[in-house]
């Protein structure tokens, strides 16, 4: 078929949500755009491996398209990916983002007689500001992919704990405008560890340039423990005649 893809949107507020293993897809088809999957709820369980899938193959100009969650707790059982992969544009953005509970707000316009459902995803605090925590842990791969210009992937909280045993990938490789960040921004619990990487796996951060300048890996907030058994490694190549990216740590204590 030939349509734009849909839309995804569970929020359970304080219950908990739990998927299976497989596969949701908001796909475009027919050279049409991918839409985007949210899910708000206390609790993320999920108990096979599963993909949510937002990826974007049109080659025109980007739209916006995502995999947007706000939770306390990310559970994985077998392996976890989530794609938005694809082109962004500079006002509207590709994402996945990964963030605390109230970071992300589902709000439903008004409707319209016999008119479609329509609705907002904000963010009152920001991407980076919500004063909450965030535990991703579980057993298997976390692969996050986010490939394109004007694209990012984005995870906080205060503390954002990544306590994963398997693997744990993240890229955001494109021609531009291509990122990663892991922070917290928020003014509460300064003292407070920040961002946590442990587990028993590696961590890779890829946000490479594609025949173009390396893009940007952040890591800000009040304190960052790298206290993996594996390695972390980050890389912002330049590819081709472009020029290295940035990799930022800044732990502000």
């Amino acid at each position: 078929s030939s349509s734009k893809g849909g839309i995804v949107l569970l929020d359970a507020d304080n219950g908990d949500i739990e998927i299976g293993g497989g596969e949701l897809s908001v796909e475009g088809q027919g050279g049409n755009s991918a839409g985007a999957i949210a899910l708000v709820c206390k609790d993320l369980n999920f108990t096979g491996a599963a993909i949510l899938n937002a990826n974007d193959t049109v080659q025109s100009s980007g739209k916006q398209h995502g995999v947007y969650i706000s939770t306390d707790k990310v559970t994985l059982s077998g392996g976890l990916d989530l794609l938005a992969n694809g082109d962004g544009d500079s006002n509207f953005r590709a994402a996945v983002n990964l963030l605390p509970k109230g970071a992300i707000v589902i709000q439903q316009l008004e409707p319209v007689p016999d008119g479609p459902f329509e609705f907002n995803l904000t963010t009152p605090n920001g991407i980076f500001g919500t004063d909450s925590e965030l535990e991703i842990s579980g057993s298997g791969t976390l692969n996050i992919e986010c490939d394109g210009s004007n694209s990012d992937i984005n995870l906080s909280g205060n503390p954002l704990t990544l306590d994963i045993n398997g693997n744990s990938k993240l890229r955001a490789n494109g021609k531009n405008a291509n990122a990663i960040t892991l922070a917290y921004t928020g003014s509460s619990a300064a003292n407070d560890p920040g961002v946590i990487l442990k587990g028993s796996g590696n961590y890779e951060l890829f946000s490479n340039g594609k025949n173009g300048n390396g893009g940007a890996i952040t890591f800000f907030a009040p304190s960052i423990d790298f206290n993996t058994t594996g390695t972390v490694i980050c890389r912002a190549n330049g590819n081709s005649s472009g020029n290295g990216g940035n990799v930022f740590v800044n732990a502000i204590n």
